[in-house]
């Protein structure tokens, strides 16, 4: 797999021998992507291109590279769970070309490309690893392949942070990072760096999701560890039934969503090393169509902070945004009970250089985008609030 690829998923598992070791040492270190650097209100063709997905459809060639025909006859029929709930179907074949190549091994580490991320992979290279060590224990084989599976479609992991952040067991994280080897960054940085911010692939986390990513206990001091699912999750086959549709999707603009805004409130962090930012809204969707949050920043005079880098900009000005999704009629409240239904986050090195005399305000946004008839717009735009 080349080096330059960076989004990739990792699995790492770490001596087990029963069910219940098993769930507390498999640790899925995946790089969310950021989808994408930088916000455009163009919306042609933005659905599958923001996403890695595949053509609604697709027939996806799987081959695996190794293993016994029992092993992947079991991996195939757990696969197969997908198709059930997206219009994608897996043709295994045992030679020629493909989109998908899995490798099972024992090297203590599982690894996929995610979406059509997969077609920059050379055809005598892998797209996905599969340590089989933990295979035994049937449950969490499931879980493990469907994970991989969703990733595969174009999933990312589901990542819970509690609202005060991950508290890590330095030596122990350090010790167990520096066993794992990877091309472009440590372990350790892809640890702190996935588990620092909240991310969905829906607009709240959903903890009963198969891309639930688990952190073992061990790393944690006097925190929960995040389990292992085994099955696809309501809110998983709603998701990826709107990307993959077996039937017509038909776009109205009555779907347009409304909301009902309160507040934003901020935590600068240290250890993030920058600003959460975190809404407070009743959201309600009417309809599926595409919806972005934005979160821009502006001096004292509401001037934008001006950006020409490629990430976090948002109409060359500095900022970020999320893109989650939503299928029918749906009513939401964010942030109201906990600070972590959905955060925003602006690293320090994106406001370096802004004068202090100059002030600094934050500015919440929400974008909607319906692709059937081709209309978008603003739907709401906050007061700015000081950054103090």
């Amino acid at each position: 797999m080349k080096n330059a690829i960076r989004f990739i998923v990792l699995f790492v598992i770490m001596g087990m021998t029963n069910s219940l070791q098993a769930q507390n040492n498999i640790m899925c270190l995946t790089a969310n992507i950021p989808i994408p650097a930088s916000f455009d209100t163009v919306p042609a063709a933005a659905l599958a291109d923001d996403y890695y997905l595949w053509d609604n459809g697709k027939v996806l060639i799987v081959k695996f590279m190794n293993g016994s025909i029992p092993l992947q006859e079991k991996t195939k029929k757990i696969a197969r769970q997908w198709e059930q709930a997206a219009n994608i179907r897996f043709e295994f074949v045992t030679t020629g070309n493909s989109h998908i190549r899995i490798e099972f091994n024992k090297e203590g580490f599982m690894q996929s490309t995610i979406g059509t991320l997969a077609a920059t992979c050379p055809q005598d290279k892998p797209t996905a690893f599969i340590d089989t060590s933990a295979f035994n224990n049937q449950e969490l084989m499931q879980g493990m392949v469907l994970h991989l599976f969703g990733h595969v479609l174009g999933l990312q992991d589901e990542v819970y942070v509690p609202k005060n952040g991950n508290n890590w067991n330095a030596q122990v994280l350090n010790n167990y990072a520096s066993t794992i080897k990877l091309s472009n960054a440590t372990a350790q940085e892809v640890i702190q760096e996935k588990y620092n911010i909240n991310h969905a692939n829906w607009l709240k986390y959903d903890g009963q999701s198969i891309m639930a990513s688990p952190i073992v206990k061990r790393l944690l001091v006097n925190s929960y560890p995040v389990r292992w699912n085994s099955n696809i999750s309501t809110k998983d086959k709603a998701l990826i039934g709107l990307w993959y549709p077996k039937k017509a999707v038909h776009y109205d603009n009555a779907a347009k969503p409304s909301i009902n805004f309160t507040g934003l409130k901020m935590a600068k962090s240290d250890f993030k090393k920058g600003i959460s930012f975190f809404p407070v809204f009743d959201f309600v969707s009417r309809g599926n169509g595409v919806v972005s949050f934005l979160l821009v920043l502006v001096d004292k005079e509401g001037r934008p902070i001006q950006t020409y880098n490629p990430y976090y900009n948002v109409l060359n000005q500095t900022g970020t945004f999320i893109r989650p999704h939503f299928v029918g009629y749906s009513v939401s409240a964010i942030n109201k009970n906990n600070l972590q239904d959905m955060e925003l986050f602006i690293p320090s090195f994106a406001i370096e250089g802004i004068r202090k005399e100059d002030g600094l305000f934050a500015i919440f946004k929400v974008f909607y985008q319906n692709f059937g008839e081709g209309v978008s717009g603003w739907v709401y735009v906050s007061k700015p609030y000081e950054i103090k």
